[in-house]
């Protein structure tokens, strides 16, 4: 708890993994309603590129955001290695 406090533990990183989802659950229902509201062929590809390419597009993003916990991550190990040394 104490190192939320100080900030040295991150909770976004816990936070973005479950945008993911509800957000990747989100779209594929948005598909899947889109599917149904009819709309002729194009429609149809629309809604099936809204459910494949949607979570894909989601996932991107996010990783994209971890990617920069990820390097507070490594330059807090490099700099504490560096100062036992």
């Amino acid at each position: 708890m104490g190192d939320w406090l100080t900030f040295e533990k991150m909770i976004t990183p816990v936070i973005i993994r479950v945008i993911f989802w509800v957000v990747s659950a989100i779209i594929v229902l948005a598909g899947i309603f889109s599917l149904f509201a009819g709309g002729g062929f194009w429609g149809f590809v629309r809604s099936v590129l809204i459910i494949v390419l949607g979570p894909l597009a989601v996932r991107i993003y996010c990783e994209i955001i971890m990617v920069f916990f990820s390097i507070n991550d490594h330059l807090r190990e490099i700099r504490d290695n560096t100062r036992k040394a």
